[in-house]
């Protein structure tokens, strides 16, 4: 099990339909199904949605003040293919939100320890 975490700083392009819209592209894209979406906009400004996948979920929280998007994708199955997956989910989210800095976090849960 692993799961992504981005953090994507500078981002100008934040309207709410076109990053949900651009979101399911992506997990077409990448091959993954959607079972369910939850939303809720905030006011003035924000948005935070997440599918939960058959393969896992992503979350996207967005606040437009800070000029900063969070993205959290987690994957049930460990597979030699997250990787694969992650390293598109980076591109893409570079491409959509052309964020000027981008922090990457890839934790591996099955190396996680309990204290």
């Amino acid at each position: 099990m692993h799961s992504l975490h981005l953090k994507l700083m500078g981002v100008y392009n934040f309207d709410s339909k076109q990053t949900m819209n651009r979101t399911f592209t992506l997990v077409e894209e990448l091959e993954l199904h959607v079972r369910n979406l939850t939303s809720h906009e905030f006011f003035p400004h924000g948005l935070t949605f997440t599918m939960i996948l058959v393969e896992g979920y992503i979350t996207i929280s967005t606040w437009p003040e800070k000029r900063t998007v969070q993205i959290d994708l987690f994957l049930n199955d460990s597979d030699a293919n997250d990787v694969n997956v992650f390293s598109n989910v980076i591109d893409q989210a570079k491409s959509v939100f052309a964020a000027s800095e981008i922090e990457v976090v890839i934790i591996d849960r099955d190396e996680m320890r309990s204290y």
